[in-house]
């Protein structure tokens, strides 16, 4: 009895302590799923909110507040006001805090900057030396505790540990992205070759070409030009037939490089150089055209005056000529219009000084592709050609000495579908030499990358029209065995990104697999009946600016792959492309709908056949949208899909 009297009380400490320690490791599971469940429902919020909540801190301050709410935080947070939490069973509320990106559990949101900061360094307080995430990530850490714990020892005062937890989630690009559209959209960030090619403006005859080398091989991917040593001898041809530049990119080894030019007229280039005669007199009433060049509008001008690539709105061209009337006392005019497809537009009159005619001509549409600039000029009876009027209007219809140059320069807006993914292309030595004179010419091209659209960009084709079976159009067969509509109801998954390099390769073959099959042909009747059994007549938020939620039907991935890999001029078409990255796309219409919700295809698209149209979009994925790679998402400029991870 005695060791029994002695031995009890030991056994019920113990029994306690095993107890205490139970409910301790109990309340501490449960805590890291309240944290884990915050940080998941953060990841869940991010959606479209980014980059906007970078600057807008009410957004912001949304997804730290569902991040406390899913936490199981009964009493508002100062930074949130959560009044209507979840998960707050097993942990008593009332004791229990959630702190967001805190340096400490002790501290509510002061010190580790919002949810959407692009967090630079590891430095700062709320990243010490064990954070989970890299610098300059984007992510919600979530830190739960609990306090005064219930224990048998805390009847006797004896203090018990406090119960902590911590989560965090983390903006990553995608690896792999489940049910993507089976879409290719080709990108001109990886455009493995370039070459630039000039050729008669007038009869298409190639006259030469040269390669074009990375200009930053290790830091810029887009930026291309040709060597200083290796420019090309260019004969100017004559005054009538002029030279213009294309762009041919895609496979080094010139078996399937695609060739950038206009698609208005194919026989001609993008950059467009003239070619004037130098010698001879101009006569009594038959002036001559010398140099005629192009530079951007003093207000509101084009990047580059000879080809560039904006994305909406319009932008302004100046015009300065060099023409040669007869001294004999005459009184000269000259005007300048400029052709859109074909159609002339208003005329603008020149103004003359310092041996120069002058002036701008006007506005020009993004994205409009050719413009057709046209000299013309007038004279009133001077003291040797009396058959000209001796006044009144140079440009009436019936006023003799009044005559066209014709077509004597041009201006290229550039767009995805008529020039390719070119941002910049530029002859650095001018647009405008003397016939028969030899130039060497050289080159520099930037290679546009995929980028998301604003409210007010006009949008992008992502499925180009085929008239026959054999060809390629952006077309993927992702699911062997299965219809093209099948396809795009369900998705392509199971893939991932195709990281071989210097060039990206599809042989051998990879499990997960990194490159997928081309689907040549037309396809239209599957693209109809998949397209409207998928997306259907939803809600277009992309008409009202949004809100663009993570259960917008409309959300879809896209596949991007390099430029020139769905373009074959031999091989087998349904040989496989490289799967380089994804993106996320609002997807606004397509060919053969007749939802009101619908928007109809971006202006200059051309033959919208088989054709689906829309906007790449800034999104984040949650979680279980697909499998997130190591490199962090920052910057939400480029077309790329990122997904919010748990990382801890």
């Amino acid at each position: 009895m005695t060791l029994l009297a002695v031995m009890l009380p030991v056994l019920i400490l113990f029994a306690a302590f095993a107890i205490d320690v139970g409910n301790w490791f109990a309340h501490k599971r449960y805590l890291q799923l309240k944290a884990d469940a915050g940080a998941l429902a953060a990841a869940g919020k991010y959606g479209g909110f980014l980059p906007d909540c970078q600057t807008d801190l009410t957004l912001a301050a949304q997804i730290a507040g569902v991040a406390v709410q899913y936490a199981g935080v009964v009493s508002p947070t100062p930074e949130t006001g959560v009044a209507n939490p979840v998960n707050t069973e097993a942990n008593e509320p009332t004791r229990l805090t959630v702190f967001v990106n805190s340096s400490s559990y002790t501290s509510y949101l002061s010190d580790g900057g919002t949810v959407c900061e692009v967090h630079a360094d590891d430095t700062r307080p709320y990243s010490p030396p064990d954070a989970d995430s890299d610098p300059d990530g984007i992510w919600t850490d979530v830190k739960a505790r609990e306090y005064d714990v219930p224990s048998f020892f805390g009847l006797f005062g004896i203090p018990v540990p406090q119960v902590t937890a911590k989560a965090r989630v983390e903006i990553r690009v995608a690896q792999s992205i489940d049910k993507s559209l089976p879409f290719a959209v080709e990108g001109g960030e990886w455009t493995p070759c370039v070459w630039a090619r000039w050729i008669n403006d007038a009869t298409g005859a190639i006259v030469g070409e040269r390669e074009l080398f990375r200009t930053d091989p290790l830091g810029d991917p887009f930026d291309w030009a040709t060597l200083p040593s290796d420019g090309l001898a260019v004969t100017m041809p004559a005054a009538d037939e002029h030279v213009s530049m294309r762009v041919r990119a895609g496979d080094c080894t010139d078996t399937n490089r695609q060739e950038i030019f206009d698609t208005v007229n194919p026989q001609r280039g993008i950059v467009f150089v003239q070619s004037y005669e130098p010698g001879g007199s101009p006569g009594p009433t038959l002036p001559i055209v010398r140099s005629v060049r192009l530079e951007p509008s003093v207000a509101g001008g084009c990047p580059n005056a000879y080809f560039s690539f904006i994305k909406s709105g319009t932008c302004g061209v100046r015009v300065r000529a060099t023409v040669d009337f007869s001294a004999n006392g005459i009184e000269p005019f000259v005007r300048a219009r400029v052709f859109t497809n074909g159609s002339p537009g208003g005329w603008t009159t020149l103004s003359a000084g310092g041996g120069e005619w002058t002036g701008d001509l006007g506005q020009l549409t993004a994205l409009s592709g050719p413009h057709g600039v046209e000299i013309s000029w007038a004279q009133l009876q001077g003291t040797s050609s009396t058959s000209c009027a001796a006044a009144g209007d140079p440009w009436d219809a019936g006023t003799p000495c009044q005559d066209s140059f014709g077509i004597q320069q041009r201006v290229f807006l550039g767009s995805l579908l008529r020039s390719g993914p070119v941002e910049v292309a530029e002859i650095p030595e001018g647009n405008s030499f003397a016939t028969g004179s030899t130039q060497i010419l050289h080159a520099h091209v930037r290679m546009q990358q995929l980028v998301n659209d604003d409210w007010n960009d006009p949008g992008q084709i992502i499925r180009s029209s085929v008239q026959t079976s054999d060809n390629r159009s952006g077309a993927l067969d992702c699911v062997s065995g299965s219809n093209f509509r099948d396809e795009i109801i369900d998705g392509c998954t199971g893939y991932q990104i195709n990281e071989r390099t210097p060039i990206p390769i599809c042989t051998p073959v990879l499990s997960p697999p990194d490159c997928v099959t081309a689907e040549p042909g037309n396809k239209q009747g599957q693209l109809f009946q998949g397209m409207n059994a998928r997306f259907g007549c939803e809600t277009n938020y992309w008409r009202t600016q949004g809100p663009i939620t993570a259960a917008d039907p409309r959300i879809a991935t896209l596949i991007l792959t390099n430029f020139g890999a769905m373009q074959r001029t031999s091989g087998n078409p349904q040989d496989p492309v490289p799967v380089l990255s994804y993106a996320y796309f609002y997807v606004t219409g397509w060919d053969g709908d007749s939802c009101a919700e619908n928007d109809p295809p971006p202006p200059t698209s051309g033959n919208t056949q088989s054709s689906v149209w829309g906007h790449f979009i800034a999104f984040t994925g949650p979680p279980s949208a697909g499998t997130p790679s190591d490199e962090l998402c920052v910057s939400f400029d480029p077309a790329q899909a990122c997904i919010a991870v748990l990382v801890d």
